[in-house]
């Protein structure tokens, strides 16, 4: 009835506007028309709009249960789980990272996986690469260099039309599915030099300092609301990982001290009896304690 009412005096604007032109007085009341007709549509198209704007993933969480419209996860929710065992080298004179890992993959979705996608971040190194910013031709190399790959055992032909790099992103058809709540193991073996000069979240800082991040091929995410996260890194985004658990032997030569994030599985093996005693310490009080100082640097201990 509103609409059929709201048609009405649109139409009679429409008339009156033309009787005003019929009598010359086109231009006096012109500005009236407009003002009136303008609002009467608005309120109209106010009146229909009477939900906000919702994205169409979103959307489709919400009808699959997924998530829910109090901001709590819906009861279909759901994470995949990646759990890495990791074994790397550094060689600081040519600061060249050699690494194989062994990654179980769990599928906690609701949805057979055909296929699967991994990040290799220090691609934004590799030439002809897209970036957020000109980082000039020093730290330019031919990318993360994939030396083998292993699914369920099974080796993947690295030159085979079931490998693509785009990006920083590695897509692998999978010679089997994954169903929904089973578990795959994929094995990956890969190397890549460390940049020298150009230090973008990671780099070689002074002559013998390295900071390395974002070393290993790590798999994308599988969420509700798109699938794969297939978008490649170009420098300037924050990353979007799955939850998961890691065990990483680090290998450098024995003048280097290593700082990482983690829990210390082996230090009575690389560690004296001075040290050691440091490290407990530093357990039991919420004062700073400096297992390794710069007298125990210059006298190489």
């Amino acid at each position: 009835m509103v609409l059929t009412i709201r048609r009405f005096i649109i139409s009679a604007l429409s008339i009156f506007y033309i009787f005003i032109a019929k009598y010359g007085q086109m231009k006096k009341y012109l500005y009236l028309y407009i003002t009136l007709l303008t609002i009467f549509c608005f309120k109209s198209f106010a009146q229909k709009s009477t939900q906000l704007y919702i994205p169409k993933e979103i959307k489709q969480a919400y009808d699959k249960g997924t998530r829910s419209y109090d901001g709590t996860p819906g009861e279909n929710y759901f994470i995949n789980k990646a759990d890495y065992v990791i074994n790397v080298d550094f060689n600081p004179e040519t600061r060249e990272i050699i690494g194989e890992e062994i990654i179980t993959y769990t599928n906690n979705s609701p949805d057979t996986l055909e296929r699967m996608f991994f990040n290799l971040y220090q691609d934004i190194f590799k030439k002809g690469n897209m970036r957020d910013w000109d980082i000039g031709p020093v730290d330019i190399h031919d990318g993360v260099q994939l030396t083998e790959i292993l699914f369920n055992s099974k080796k993947i032909d690295l030159n085979s039309r079931d490998i693509r790099n785009r990006s920083s992103i590695l897509e692998i058809k999978l010679p089997n599915v994954i169903l929904p709540g089973e578990k795959a193991q994929i094995e990956i073996h890969w190397n890549f030099a460390l940049p020298a000069r150009v230090p973008i979240r990671m780099g070689t800082y002074g002559e013998k300092n390295y900071f390395v991040a974002y070393w290993f091929p790590k798999v994308a995410v599988y969420d509700d609301l798109v699938g794969w996260n297939t978008r490649g890194h170009t420098g300037n985004q924050e990353f979007y990982n799955d939850f998961g658990s890691y065990e990483v032997n680090i290998t450098v030569p024995g003048i280097y001290t290593v700082w990482s994030t983690g829990v210390l599985q082996n230090s009575e093996q690389i560690f004296t009896d001075t040290y050691l005693k440091r490290i407990e310490e530093s357990q039991k009080t919420e004062n700073i304690i400096h297992i390794i100082t710069l007298d125990d640097r210059n006298n190489n201990n």
